[in-house]
C-alpha cells in the first residue's frame, strides 16, 4: 500500500474573464437615434412661423381698433358740432321770439292809443257837428274850406301826443280814410281832398 504524499497541491491559478463590453453583450439592441440639427431647425422655423402669424394679427387688431377709435372720436366732433349749431340756432330763435312778443306788445300799445285817439277824435267830430248846426242856425251855413280846415285840425290833434312810430301809423290811417278815391261821390272827393289838403298844412302833420 502506497503510503500518502504530503506534499500540498499547488492551488489552480484563476482566470479572470475580461468583461464583455457593451455592444458585444447586446448585439441586437438597437442605438437611439439622437436628433438632427435640421429637425431643431425646423421646429423652430414653425414656432417662428407661429410667432409671426399671431403678431400679424394681433397687429390688425390694433388697427381695427385705432382705426375704429379715430371713427368714434369723428362722429363724436360732429355730433358735437352739430349739437352746437342746434344750441345756436335755437338761442337765436328764442332771442327772435322775444323781440317778436315785445314788437307784438308794443303794436297792441299803439292799437290801443290809436282807439281811445279814434273815441276822442269821434267825440269832437260830434261836438263839432252840433256846434255847426247851432252855428247854421244863427249865421247861416259853413263854407267847404271852413269845413275842412276845422275838420283837419280836429284829425290832426292826436299827433302831437303820438311817438315817431305811432305818428306814421296814424298819418296812413288819415291818408286812407280822407283818400278820394275811397268816398262815395265826386262831391265828397272834392270835400276829401279840401281835408287831406288842411291836414298837410297843420303844423302836428309837419313834425
Amino acid at each position: 500500500m502506497l503510503a500518502p504524499s504530503t506534499t500540498k497541491a499547488e492551488p489552480m491559478p484563476e482566470i479572470s474573464e475580461p468583461m464583455p463590453s457593451p455592444r458585444a453583450s447586446e448585439p441586437d439592441a438597437e442605438p437611439d437615434v439622437a436628433e438632427g440639427p435640421s429637425d431643431r431647425q425646423k421646429q423652430r422655423e414653425a414656432e417662428i412661423r407661429s410667432l409671426t402669424a399671431e403678431l400679424s394679427g394681433a397687429k390688425e387688431q390694433v388697427a381695427q381698433l385705432k382705426a375704429a377709435r379715430a371713427k368714434d372720436s369723428e362722429e363724436l366732433a360732429a355730433e358735437r358740432r352739430c349739437r352746437k349749431a342746434i344750441e345756436e340756432d335755437a338761442a337765436k330763435l328764442r332771442t327772435r321770439c322775444r323781440l317778436h312778443e315785445q314788437y307784438a306788445t308794443k303794436l297792441k300799445n299803439q292799437k290801443a292809443n290809436l282807439a281811445k285817439a279814434n273815441d276822442i277824435l269821434e267825440r269832437r267830430l260830434k261836438e263839432m257837428r252840433k256846434g255847426m248846426n247851432t252855428s247854421r242856425n244863427h249865421r247861416g251855413q259853413y263854407s267847404l274850406d271852413e269845413l275842412a280846415a276845422q275838420l283837419a285840425a280836429a284829425e290832426c290833434i292826436p299827433l302831437d301826443r303820438c311817438s315817431s312810430d305811432e305818428r306814421a301809423i296814424l298819418k296812413k290811417k288819415l291818408l286812407l280814410k280822407w283818400h278820394p278815391d275811397k268816398q262815395p261821390s265826386n262831391e265828397h272827393s272834392s270835400f276829401a281832398t279840401c281835408v287831406l289838403q288842411e291836414m298837410q298844412n297843420c303844423p302836428a302833420w309837419q313834425k
